[in-house]
């Protein structure tokens, strides 16, 4: 069943070569991922969606669609990495629309991708593909390339290569996105930034480092009633701050390690 999976998955990708220079198209990637450091070897799986429609894109989860009448009508982010990417292609700004706390951010990150573009050549999905490196977000990246996409962006905010990234993984293999679709019919969803703060990233590095600092700091002056095992509710924010803290030292191998960076 796998082996028939692949054929027809193969047989979409190379039915929609014709077509892939359209305005809009849309390219799905298997993002694979470890956030623990002591535990690279154990890696999560996740579904994520690039969207081009004329001069920009937006790469999100796909659970965002499955979820789309909740995630818009609660103006929340319903699990982990579900910030979403925007960049505008004709002068290749990035912004990544996040939340920390009890906020919203639009973030603007300018940091410059120098790639280094090398002789190595392969074949991924029946595209012929062609080796790159980079030095970005505090890690080093291997990335494969293809010329017959002519759409010089990637997954995550990744792009600026002479052609659609298929693959890019850091050297440590605990961050790996991978092309496994495309398609070329589908629905735009547009993603609100109304009421979004606006902040660089170099504001957002401060504010992160703040909320791994305290990471419970949204309970903090909330009241809350006693719960019904008669905790109270200093007890139950102490140890909603302990647990919090906890999550935040096991995700230690974020994607963007230049966050953790003085």
């Amino acid at each position: 069943m796998k082996i028939l999976n692949k054929i027809i998955l193969l047989f979409i990708i190379i039915s929609c070569a014709n077509n892939i220079y359209s305005q809009k198209n849309r390219f799905i990637y298997e993002y694979k991922f470890s956030l623990d450091s002591s535990k690279k070897e154990f890696l999560q799986k996740s579904i994520y969606l690039l969207d081009i429609d004329k001069d920009k894109s937006v790469f999100y989860n796909e659970k965002e669609i499955l979820n789309d009448s909740i995630l818009t009508d609660a103006n929340e982010f319903s699990i982990v990495h579900s910030d979403k990417i925007m960049k505008t292609h004709t002068e290749y700004s990035v912004n990544q629309m996040t939340r920390l706390f009890k906020d919203n951010y639009l973030v603007n990150d300018d940091r410059v991708q120098k790639w280094k573009i090398l002789n190595d050549k392969n074949k991924i999905l029946n595209y012929n593909v062609q080796k790159a490196e980079l030095n970005y977000m505090g890690r080093k990246w291997t990335a494969w390339f293809t010329t017959e996409i002519p759409i010089q962006d990637g997954p995550y905010k990744f792009h600026g290569l002479p052609g659609l990234i298929m693959k890019i993984e850091d050297f440590e293999k605990t961050h790996v996105f991978e092309l496994i679709g495309v398609e070329n019919d589908f629905y735009i969803r547009n993603f609100e930034t109304k009421g979004f703060i606006k902040i660089n990233y170099l504001k957002y590095k401060k504010l992160y480092k703040e909320y791994r600092q305290n990471p419970a700091k949204k309970l903090m002056g909330v009241e809350i009633s006693n719960t019904q095992d008669g905790i109270s509710s200093d007890e139950f924010k102490r140890k909603m701050s302990e647990y919090y803290k906890r999550q935040v030292s096991q995700d230690n191998n974020i994607l963007d390690l230049d966050l953790l960076k003085n």
